[in-house]
């Protein structure tokens, strides 16, 4: 029935998350002794393995695409001494680690940023990025690149940062009107007005103080 379809497509879409190929499965199954699991994860990993086959003959999933794109950085020396930033991620399918190790093998640097606050944090709330943080060591390790841990500043050493977070927390301002020169905030009726606003105020740094456009970045969580 659909309920077992379902289930079965889940469990593939896990696999292919995970980087798990039905060649592995089978072989971990083959190393079970004899019982209801080894003959389980055999029976899935043939249902894998035909799906994959079927799949491949007019159609490339995304976890394909990255498999692929991994290959073709290896093989065609792509972004070879180049530096890549990766930004926006709690973690890494197995896939995306696998083209992530294909940079790290010809790239001059990658960068990765992760919201953490130490590699070794035993906090709840951090240990996703922790434990991801200690994956790209060890795909870096594998591929002999020298790893770099940079930790930004505290919020409390960027008096501007750290007011306008509390603002933005208790949708007001804590005490007295405070001024930053490095942070300007303002109220807006919706997106549209914010775009104008940004662009009336970059045009200003260009055209009165001096800046250069390649000098001016426009950071949004959604750019839609």
């Amino acid at each position: 029935g659909r309920g077992f379809i379902s289930q079965i497509a889940g469990m593939i879409a896990e696999c292919q998350n995970a980087g798990i190929s039905p060649g592995e499965l089978a072989a971990f199954a083959l190393s079970q002794p004899d019982g209801a699991l080894r003959q389980k994860v055999h029976e899935f990993s043939m249902i894998y393995d035909v799906y994959q086959a079927v799949l491949h003959r007019s159609y490339l999933s995304a976890t394909d695409l990255l498999t692929l794109a991994a290959g073709r950085i290896e093989e065609l020396n792509l972004y070879a001494g180049e530096t890549v930033m990766i930004d926006d991620f709690a973690s890494f399918t197995g896939p995306q680690l696998r083209l992530i190790e294909a940079l790290l093998s010809r790239a001059g640097r990658v960068c990765v940023s992760l919201c953490c606050d130490d590699p070794e944090s035993d906090e709840p709330a951090f240990s996703l990025a922790a434990d991801t943080a200690h994956r790209l060591i060890r795909a870096a390790k594998r591929q002999g690149c020298p790893v770099e841990t940079v930790q930004l500043p505290d919020r409390e050493d960027l008096p501007g940062l750290a007011a306008l977070e509390r603002a933005v927390r208790c949708e007001r301002m804590p005490g007295p009107p405070q001024s930053f020169p490095q942070i300007h905030a303002a109220r807006v009726s919706g997106p549209y007005e914010e775009l104008t606003a940004a662009a009336a105020r970059i045009a200003q740094l260009v055209r009165e103080e001096g800046f250069r456009y390649r000098e001016i970045a426009v950071i949004a969580r959604d750019l839609s």
